[in-house]
């Protein structure tokens, strides 16, 4: 694991030492899911859009079922 970096491993992170889009959207949901919107926000700008998005699908598979195409 590299140090200041939650994944345990980033191939973009390792061969650059630049964190890759996905490493900041994937901080940016877990700090939102902590309820920090701030950091959420320092992260990644479309963190909230994301996680919003991923929800909306969350519900809307409950609400059909699981066996529903």
């Amino acid at each position: 694991m590299l140090p200041g970096h939650e994944l345990p491993w980033c191939v973009i992170k390792i061969a650059t030492g630049i964190d890759c889009p996905g490493c900041g959207l994937t901080r940016s949901i877990s700090a939102l899911l902590h309820g920090d919107i701030a950091g959420s926000l320092k992260f990644h700008p479309f963190g909230i859009i994301v996680a919003g998005f991923l929800g909306w699908r969350w519900i809307k598979k409950l609400i059909r079922g699981p066996f529903k195409l």
